[in-house]
């Protein structure tokens, strides 16, 4: 399954890891005028189990912590995937040096950092380094290692099926634009694909897609 690890305020925990997925996502219509474009999201989504953090400085005081990893920031060029083959994805390393660092991905300065690590708030990732590797078919092993901006440690490795979520907040029109968006780099008809249509004016349009066998 991988590992959870941190130093929390001196402290390593190691805690279990209750929950996780993969996904690669994108939307259309999120705001006016937004459709996917050259980047896709690659979202690590990933609970752990809680625990007491008992405050050195007051043995009254006990704070429930429950651990999480959230990548939804983290977005990589969809010109990774050479061949429209998702194995593609299989050697990324990415280093994200801070705020102010040059993304080697796109070349550009990153925007926000690529993830959070919740504990009793969210913790905005700091240094890190995040690596991919292909464990066959629809399988990726990631690697993150680093500290959180105000020097939370962290050690998280997990292999998980890699699957993909769009979302069309312009109904019909937009479920056709990340269509022919998505299969300009990985084949459409690759995947099989689950549908969900939510009420709304336009109605919103939910796409869940897994790596056929």
């Amino acid at each position: 399954m991988g590992h959870f690890r941190m130093i929390y305020e001196g402290t390593a925990y190691t805690p279990d890891i209750e929950s996780y997925s993969l996904s690669l996502n994108a939307a259309d219509g999120r705001w006016r005028g937004q459709e996917p474009g050259d980047m896709v999201g690659l979202t690590l989504s990933l609970q752990g189990r809680p625990f007491t953090y008992d405050v050195p400085e007051d043995e009254d005081e006990h704070l429930a912590i429950a651990p999480n990893v959230d990548t939804q920031w983290l977005e990589v060029p969809t010109r990774l995937f050479a061949g429209r083959d998702m194995s593609s994805l299989g050697g990324l390393d990415l280093a994200y040096e801070g705020p102010r660092a040059v993304n080697p991905l796109t070349g550009e300065t990153w925007r926000e950092p690529p993830g959070l690590l919740g504990i009793y708030g969210d913790e905005a990732f700091g240094p890190c380094r995040i690596t991919v590797a292909h464990r066959g078919g629809d399988r990726f092993a990631l690697h993150l290692t680093g500290e959180t901006e105000i020097g939370t440690g962290f050690d998280v490795a997990v292999e998980a099926p890699l699957t993909v979520a769009l979302t069309s907040y312009t109904g019909q029109t937009g479920e056709d634009r990340l269509r022919r968006w998505f299969d300009a780099f990985l084949r459409w008809d690759d995947f099989s694909w689950e549908r969900t249509v939510h009420p709304g004016e336009p109605p919103q349009h939910s796409l869940t897609g897994t790596l056929r066998r």
